[in-house]
């Protein structure tokens, strides 16, 4: 091995090693200002909320946020409350019990809940319904609501209790697979459909039971529920079919790449499909701080939160370059089971308790990202990999050959000055 080849590799390993400290310092930053129940505002039924036990919580084109509980959707201005329970003006829901939230398009929010799946205008209070029609005493098992996912030309496959379902564009009922029916009740638990997982415009896998995985193709409307030792084109994990272990969770980062939570592994994986690179981070405390119910929550492009078993939540953040989560191992807000987190337009967290809702005060704010500035001759080129804020200026280190230290004023976020160590044509180099 040639001397620059061996002064490379030593490079190399020295900012992968900036790189791990810069991502935990990010992760340390983030909670190092100790996210005490004293920094947030508890929201209850006192103060307008129509239940305690939140499920999801969105935010609306207008800036508006939504919260769902057990018992009816609620709006909230800033100020207060306005509620919304099932068959009830203005806003005619089909259940008061409602398990999650979903955006659906501009001005468009999709309710799932205990009696089917709806899509509410935001602004003018119109409603989609999306029922499987069933006129025996099965209909209400039948339109328990999962999940929801929009299809590329506009048709909405749904996920329940007794099946998976595809409505078309015009919310007609275009195609069925009950896995259960009325002859079921009493012999077989009932709980069919779980989350979806669209993988690209054709292929959508479907979580199903509690251990198995579908496969819906979206281009000829045929369904298949993978057996054990099927041959299955998706073999990655960790959704490869063959004896698949529990409910996974996952969070689409773009079209191609995703993070799955499997907390019966403990472990968080990138997956990205164009590339077929699989990344699984072991997590840093024991599985048994998780549930079914931990999920993944974005809160900036790089970093993420993960709700616990019983309480609390956990900071991790993804390194894009290399695909590997990294988690702070202290929880918190301890005081409270956490059911659901947001981070709304404002860069403040909402999170869903069973005790009501918190909302992050003023003084502080969960995590700040910006864009330094810098003008075409002076562009800052070269992935950042270390950070270092001393006296007035911050400190910006690059993985790379040819490009160095980066100096930005934190006030102004602007380039003041950029050293370069190594040139291509320099002695340490070649």
């Amino acid at each position: 091995m040639t001397e620059s080849k061996r002064m490379w590799y030593r490079l190399k390993l020295r900012w992968g090693i900036y790189s791990l400290l810069f991502c935990w310092t990010l992760i340390s930053n983030a909670n190092g200002q100790n996210y005490h129940a004293s920094e947030f505002k508890l929201h209850t039924s006192k103060d307008g909320l129509s239940h305690n036990f939140v499920t999801a919580i969105e935010q609306d084109d207008q800036g508006y946020i939504w919260i769902s509980t057990d018992v009816g959707l609620n709006r909230f201005d800033g100020h207060s409350f306005s509620n919304y329970s099932n068959n009830t003006e203005p806003l005619m829901l089909a259940s008061g019990i409602i398990r999650n939230l979903k955006p659906f398009g501009k001005d468009e929010l999709g309710v799932i809940s205990r009696s089917g799946f709806q899509i509410i205008n935001t602004k003018d209070f119109s409603v989609k319904d999306y029922f499987i029609p069933d006129s025996s005493a099965f209909s209400s098992l039948r339109n328990t609501a999962w999940d929801a996912v929009a299809l590329p030309d506009q048709s909405i496959a749904l996920t329940t209790a007794s099946g998976f379902y595809l409505f078309n564009k015009n919310r007609q009922l275009a195609f069925r697979h009950d896995a259960y029916s009325l002859n079921d009740v009493g012999k077989k638990r009932i709980f069919y459909g779980r989350y979806m997982l669209p993988l690209n415009d054709r292929d959508l896998l479907v979580f199903v039971e509690e251990n198995a995985i579908a496969h819906f193709d979206t281009k000829t409307n045929q369904f298949y529920q993978f057996k054990e030792g099927d041959q299955s084109p998706f073999n990655f994990s960790p959704v490869a079919t063959a004896k698949n272990r529990g409910v996974i969770h996952h969070y689409q980062l773009n079209k191609q790449e995703f993070l799955f939570f499997h907390f019966a592994k403990n472990s968080i994986v990138y997956y990205n499909t164009a590339t077929q690179k699989t990344v699984s981070t072991p997590l840093p405390i024991s599985k048994v701080n998780f549930s079914w119910e931990s999920k993944i929550y974005k809160l900036t492009d790089s970093t993420f939160a993960v709700n616990g078993a019983t309480t609390g939540f956990y900071i991790c953040h993804l390194d894009k370059r290399t695909g590997i989560v990294t988690m702070n191992p202290n929880s918190y807000l301890n005081d409270y089971k956490i059911l659901c987190l947001k981070m709304d337009k404002a860069g403040k967290l909402w999170i869903g308790t069973s005790k009501g809702l918190l909302q992050q005060s003023n003084a502080s704010q969960f995590l700040t990202t910006y864009d330094i500035k810098s003008s075409p001759a002076d562009s800052v080129t070269g992935g950042l990999s270390a950070s270092f804020h001393y006296k007035n200026n911050l400190y910006l280190g690059r993985l790379s050959l040819n490009k160095g230290l980066v100096i930005v004023d934190p006030v102004t976020k602007t380039v003041k000055k950029q050293i370069n160590f190594f040139q291509y044509n320099s002695p340490g180099t070649k």
